[in-house]
């Protein structure tokens, strides 16, 4: 039996581009799939609501007091039937293949310990035209990016890229809900020092930019700048030795995130 893979859709005013996603979804070759959708207390006048509805039976549908992303999540893994999490963003895509391919590489590699799989995307506008991809594998070694919590201290994981076996989830919780911003990446470093990872440079999703979307605040800033300091704090010096660079490279490349963040001048 094809394992069931549960795609959690988290949403909050999110009519522009919803059915885009749900549909995506949809048209999936992996037909062994349900979809959980959770409105993050939309106040759109019912506009998010109507189009969550208007799928009955084919949706499940949970609406939440507005809390963020990760609270959204954690509604969706809390309630979750399937063997697999698959995390969709309510303005992204995933390509038809998306699913099938990554419930295969999970069940055939890493001798049946269920690897988390991530791989690269497309950017796409407001217009679904597609701008750009990232191939990781253009810049990283494969053998680097097979690396657990590699991609995690380079920053190359998409959150809707990912597929995660459930025993994963069970072993290291929910998301932190406290987080507005970093909640994913804080999750990413959870896991990857936990389970091991397998890279895809087979381009399965696409990823929106648009309008609409939250620009850079200070609130992010410092949520970021806290985030990569406890990864130096947290990380061990047998994990920094695994990623294949020196203290003094990892360091750099933390320098380098540090400086995203806007804080570290």
């Amino acid at each position: 039996m094809a394992p069931l893979v549960s795609v959690v859709i988290p949403v909050f005013n999110g009519s522009n581009f919803l059915v885009e996603a749900i549909e995506s979804v949809f048209a999936q070759t992996y037909k062994n799939i349900e979809i959980i959708v959770i409105d993050d207390g939309s106040n759109d006048d019912g506009k998010t609501e109507a189009i969550i509805k208007s799928y009955g039976n084919l949706v499940r549908h949970f609406k939440k007091i507005n809390g963020g992303c990760g609270s959204a999540l954690n509604v969706g893994l809390a309630n979750m039937h399937g063997e697999y999490f698959s995390w969709l963003s309510h303005d992204d895509k995933y390509l038809p293949n998306k699913i099938e391919r990554q419930v295969y590489l999970a069940e055939s590699k890493a001798q049946g310990n269920k690897p988390i799989i991530y791989c690269g995307y497309n950017i796409i506008d407001g217009e679904s035209r597609q701008i750009a991809s990232v191939h990781f594998e253009r810049l990283h070694s494969i053998q680097n990016l097979n690396i657990s919590l590699y991609p995690v201290i380079r920053n190359l994981v998409h959150g809707c890229g990912v597929l995660i076996h459930r025993k994963w989830i069970e072993k290291v919780g929910f998301f932190n809900e406290k987080l507005l911003h970093t909640q994913d990446y804080e999750y990413w470093f959870r896991l990857m020092r936990v389970a091991p990872i397998y890279f895809d440079k087979e381009i399965l999703i696409n990823s929106r930019i648009h309008s609409a979307q939250t620009s850079f605040s200070l609130g992010q800033s410092h949520e970021c700048n806290q985030f990569w300091s406890e990864v130096i704090q947290e990380i061990s010096e047998k994990e920094i030795a695994s990623l294949t660079m020196s203290p003094y490279m990892f360091y750099k490349s933390m320098e380098v995130q540090l400086r995203k963040s806007k804080l570290f001048e």
